[in-house]
């Protein structure tokens, strides 16, 4: 925890390539070769960054009561996740961009990915089912999908790439849930 935890703050202010395993070491008042044993070196702990990250998203509990609606449920998950990625600006940033340039990083934050949809939320979804604002034949898995990734381009390109206004933002999350809920009625 204590090597991830500075590796995080290491990458955040360095960069991927501007970091080194020694300084995060020196960070974590470790020695260098437990990085290597225990994650490989530097792309171990940012895979290891990245499954934290993935597994908190995934498993966290929602701070809001469900909602009367599957539109307001949307609305108000979108926004607690842009809170929560746009906390974590630089992280996800350096995420993208070795997304992008390393196929080998990528392929392992896909199968992480595969297994941290949100569990919280897609309970969400399944009880608006039941309670039938969502057709029982719709398929959970791909609107929930859907969201997810609308909620991820909100977060990275919205807010943190073009860094637009908080109303801005706020218009399309609450577009997007209003078409959302509206598509999915029954």
């Amino acid at each position: 925890m204590r090597l991830l935890d500075a590796a995080e703050k290491v990458f955040a202010r360095a960069g991927y390539d501007g970091a080194s395993v020694r300084e995060i070491a020196e960070a974590a008042d470790a020695n260098v070769s437990l990085i290597n044993r225990y994650f490989g070196g530097k792309e171990g702990l940012l895979l290891g960054i990245t499954e934290r990250f993935i597994q908190t998203k995934a498993y966290a509990d929602l701070p809001y009561p469900i909602q009367p609606s599957l539109s307001d449920e949307i609305y108000h998950y979108l926004h607690h996740r842009l809170a929560e990625d746009t906390s974590h600006e630089p992280m996800i940033r350096l995420m993208v961009s070795r997304v992008s340039v390393d196929d080998t990083y990528r392929q392992n934050a896909q199968k992480m990915m595969a297994s941290g949809a949100d569990e919280n939320f897609k309970q969400r979804i399944d009880a608006h089912k039941m309670l039938g604002s969502v057709p029982a034949e719709t398929d959970t898995n791909t609107l929930f999908a859907m969201i997810a990734y609308f909620s991820f381009s909100i977060s990275f390109f919205a807010a943190i790439v073009e860094k637009r206004s908080a109303e801005e933002v706020d218009a399309l999350l609450a577009e997007f849930a209003h078409a959302m809920g509206h598509a999915a009625a029954p």
